[in-house]
C-alpha cells in the first residue's frame, strides 16, 4: 500500500520556521486522509458535523476556507450540484486535492478546487498566517496572529467569482477575514449563508455583535440558526 505523506509548518522553540512531514492517516469512517500531527481531524470533524440546519443538495455551494474537505464532505453526502472549494494554504491544499479524489470517485457533485484566499477586490496576493503551534498548523488566516508563520498566498475576488458563479449557498469560515465581507449585501441569488464569525479582538467582538443585531433587525434575513457566540 502507497504511504501517503503531509507537510506542515510550525515554529520551533528557537523561533524558527520548521516545514514538518508526516504520514498520513485514513479516517475510516469520513474515508479521508488527514496529517495526525495536527488540528487535520478536528477540521474535518467539524466541517462535516458543525451545520446541521443546512442542506447542500442540489445547491451550487462555495465553500470558503475549505481546510482539507470536511464541509466538502457533507455537501457530497448531501449531493450538492457543485461545490467551489477555496483554500489559500499550500500544504492544506495539498491534502485537500487528495481527499476530493477520493469524493469524486465516490459522489456526483463537480467539485471545484481553487487554491486562493477570497478577498473583497483586486488584490492579487497577501500575506496569510499559518498558527505556528503543533496541534493547530492547518489553521490559518489573513489576520495577524500572535506566534504564526507567515506565507505569501495568491487571492481571488469574492464579488467577482460570486457573481461569475452565482451559488445560492455560502458557508465561510475565515478565521477572522469574514469581516472584510459583511459590509455589503449579497445578491439575491444567494438564498443561505453560513459564516462562522470570529471575536479574536475586542474590535471583532464589536463587529461581530454589531452584525448579528444588524441581520436580526432587516426583514431581507431570516435566522435559521445562531449557535453560539465564542468570544476570545
Amino acid at each position: 500500500m502507497e504511504v501517503l505523506t503531509g507537510k506542515y509548518r510550525k515554529r520551533s522553540e528557537a523561533g524558527q520556521i520548521e516545514v514538518n512531514t508526516c504520514n498520513l492517516k485514513l479516517n475510516k469512517r469520513m474515508g479521508l486522509w488527514y496529517r495526525p500531527d495536527t488540528c487535520d481531524l478536528k477540521m474535518l470533524k467539524d466541517g462535516s458535523g458543525d451545520y446541521p440546519t443546512i442542506n447542500c443538495k442540489d445547491r451550487i455551494v462555495f465553500d470558503c476556507g475549505s481546510n482539507v474537505g470536511g464541509f466538502l464532505l457533507k455537501a457530497c453526502e448531501e449531493e450538492a450540484k457543485e461545490v467551489y472549494a477555496f483554500e489559500p494554504e499550500d500544504f492544506n491544499f495539498d491534502i485537500l486535492k487528495v481527499n476530493a479524489e477520493i469524493l469524486k470517485s465516490r459522489y456526483e457533485t463537480k467539485i471545484h478546487l481553487i487554491q486562493k484566499a477570497i478577498v473583497p477586490d483586486d488584490t492579487e496576493t497577501l500575506q496569510f498566517n499559518v498558527t505556528g503551534s503543533r496541534n493547530s498548523a492547518c489553521a490559518g488566516s489573513l489576520m495577524r496572529i500572535n506566534g504564526s508563520v507567515p506565507i505569501t498566498v495568491e487571492c481571488i475576488n469574492f464579488w467577482k467569482k460570486l457573481d461569475e458563479v452565482k451559488p445560492d449557498l455560502i458557508k465561510m469560515d475565515i478565521e477572522g477575514a469574514e469581516y472584510m465581507f459583511i459590509d455589503r449585501d449579497f445578491p439575491e441569488y444567494v438564498k443561505e449563508v453560513v459564516m462562522e464569525l470570529h471575536g479574536f479582538k475586542k474590535e471583532q467582538n464589536v463587529l461581530m455583535h454589531q452584525y448579528i443585531e444588524r441581520i436580526k433587525n432587516d426583514p431581507n434575513f431570516e435566522i435559521v440558526s445562531l449557535k453560539f457566540v465564542s468570544v476570545f
